[in-house]
């Protein structure tokens, strides 16, 4: 079957994870992708060997995280300071549907990658870009990277236990990877307008705007009231029945019975059906703002293991889930039975197991197809297949060191 993109093609000029995993959702939809590397220089995050302690190479020198952002691509690597260099990508931009980069200004100015140059070689190309924090401000030229954007959203300063005033960083790329479905969306939403009115246009995300999405209840309630919600106490929460709780067996469960006809089936379900009518907890309000009832779901959820507290709230039709350490995660039994991991027939690593396709489409199926490429791995392919070059026009970049 096809899938919804095919046909179209994409040029990926990213470095490090958030356009390149953007690039990387495109190709799980069936777009043509082609990962463009500075000839001798290629994606800086091929350069990366550990992150948090943990080594990133797998064998044969594989990056797991470029290979993750980088899957279902193919590599082009040019000298794009060549006259030659240019005129390739120029023959390609005429070719292709999008351009993607996140590459510093001054550089994209330097190569003449810019939107005004590149619409003129192609007026109907969507040209994708993410800043760091945005084109205008005294920071606009400033180098940016995930911890900047969760830094400056206020993610540091709303994440962990509220009984610290330190901030806390999630280990994971919040940032970036928000950034990425950011500038996915608009590269779709993009294509969309230039099928249905004909145009190209300019996508613009920076990767501050994308992760304050990630706060905006909390940016609003403070623009509306002027007050800012408080972070989560592990012992005093913002809500007791919107909180998590450790069990007898050290696992935690969150757990989500804000809603009033909750109330009754949660003191059913703890075996404490004398709190329904309690004056302290009888109101939603007072259940959100009394720290005692963390203290006494607290213990309640002591008394049974992790597992046997979710086979209680199966019952009970009540939202809780288990707090899952990423090792939890894969073998999770939702994980499990709707295949989000699924195998994959790697050439190098052989057959392995990966995170699958963010949709699910019945008729145009999404997945990974290729590997992520070795610097240039393709680049003699995309210029014949392509760009329509000859075996002598390849010859000749090769002599002018092009490619």
């Amino acid at each position: 079957m096809k899938k919804i993109l095919e046909g179209i093609k994409v040029i990926d000029w990213g470095q490090w994870v958030a356009v390149p995993q953007a690039a990387a959702y495109l190709g799980d939809l069936g777009a043509d992708v082609y990962h463009l590397e500075q000839k001798g220089v290629g994606d800086q995050f091929r350069g990366m060997r550990a992150f948090g302690g943990v080594s990133m190479i797998l064998p044969q020198g594989i990056n797991v995280v470029f290979e993750t952002d980088n899957r279902n691509k193919r590599g082009l690597a040019l000298d794009m300071k060549k006259p030659s260099g240019k005129e390739i990508l120029h023959r390609l931009i005429k070719n292709s549907d999008v351009f993607m980069t996140n590459i510093e200004p001054d550089t994209i100015n330097r190569f003449g990658m810019d939107y005004p140059t590149l619409s003129r070689i192609n007026p109907k190309l969507v040209y994708a870009r993410m800043s760091g924090y945005g084109e205008k401000g005294p920071d606009a030229d400033m180098p940016s990277f995930d911890n900047m954007f969760q830094a400056r959203a206020g993610i540091m300063m709303t994440a962990g236990d509220g009984s610290s005033q330190e901030p806390c960083l999630p280990a994971v790329f919040v940032g970036d990877e928000v950034a990425a479905m950011m500038v996915t969306s608009g590269v779709l939403a993009a294509l969309l307008a230039r099928e249905r009115h004909g145009i190209g246009q300019e996508v613009k995300i920076s990767g501050l705007r994308a992760t304050m999405q990630l706060v905006d209840q909390w940016i609003n309630m403070y623009l509306l009231t002027g007050k800012e919600l408080r972070r989560t106490e592990l012992h005093n929460p913002l809500s007791a029945v919107f909180h998590y709780y450790q069990c007898k067996d050290g696992i935690w469960i969150a757990l989500a019975a804000q809603r009033a006809i909750d109330w009754g089936p949660l003191c059913k379900a703890i075996d404490m059906p004398e709190l329904e009518k309690d004056p302290r907890f009888d109101k939603l309000e007072k259940r959100m703002q009394n720290p005692e009832l963390a203290r006494t779901l607290e213990g309640a959820f002591q008394r049974k293991t992790s597992e046997q507290w979710m086979e209680v709230f199966r019952k009970s039709r009540l939202a809780a889930g288990a707090v899952n350490t990423i090792a939890r995660v894969v073998s999770d039994p939702q994980v499990v039975a709707n295949e989000y991991i699924c195998d994959y027939d790697h050439p190098v690593l052989g057959k392995i197991k990966v995170l699958g396709p963010t949709w699910d489409f019945t008729k145009t199926p999404a997945g990974r197809t290729r590997p992520a490429p070795e610097c240039g791995q393709h680049t003699e392919e995309i210029l014949t297949e392509v760009c329509g070059y000859t075996w002598d026009d390849i010859a000749r970049f090769q002599e002018e060191g092009a490619i």
